[in-house]
């Protein structure tokens, strides 16, 4: 028998069906209707490898120059284009969220590196969601720029182990800090590979 005053839990369930799952929200304590602000990025691209050459002539036979330098090394230059969509929108949420920007990527070698070509895309945009602070205003940033990646000493063979899927994301990072040098409100931390 409950004392007078006090609700079982049966009788809580019937004023609150959902009172044995309430979970913590987010940033805030309610849903509310005010101005949200949300930013979306995006950022797609292209690659070829480039040969350099050392300037001096290499002897063959007897001493003679020969007319083909031999390779210092290889590099990749990258192709970008970089978006970022900064937007305030009055609505009605819960609390602030995130997406995780994915990119994925494919190239002319069979291990994963960057090999001789290549291309990249956002399969999911990054998108942040928060509650709009007075400093915040709306602004959109698109840019194309270039950047090298991917150096590798001497001569260039394709899937070479210096060039697998394991140095493929460290060596992407170059591209990520190029799209936040060029649109500087790019959240690296929402890509992943």
């Amino acid at each position: 028998m409950a004392l007078a005053g006090s609700r079982t839990a049966k009788e809580n369930s019937a004023f609150n069906p959902s009172f044995n799952q309430l979970n913590a929200s987010g940033d805030s304590s309610s849903c509310e209707f005010i101005d949200w602000f949300f930013s979306i990025q995006n950022l797609t691209g292209m690659w070829t490898r480039a040969w350099v050459f050392n300037s001096t002539p290499q002897a063959a036979g007897g001493g003679a120059l020969s007319g083909c330098p031999s390779i210092s090394f290889t590099y990749v230059d990258v192709n970008f284009d970089v978006q970022v969509n900064q937007s305030i929108i009055p609505a009605s949420y819960c609390s602030g969220g995130f997406s995780a920007m994915d990119i994925d990527y494919i190239s002319d070698s069979d291990v994963g590196g960057w090999g001789l070509s290549g291309t990249f895309w956002t399969t999911a945009a990054g998108i942040t969601r928060r509650k709009a602070l007075i400093t915040d205003v709306a602004s959109n940033c698109s840019r194309n720029a270039n950047v090298v990646t991917s150096r590798i000493p001497g001569a260039y063979t394709l899937n070479t182990p210096l060039d697998t899927s394991s140095q493929f994301n460290s060596n992407f990072m170059k591209v990520a800090e190029a799209a936040q040098t060029q649109c500087p409100n790019f959240d690296i931390s929402l890509v992943q590979l």
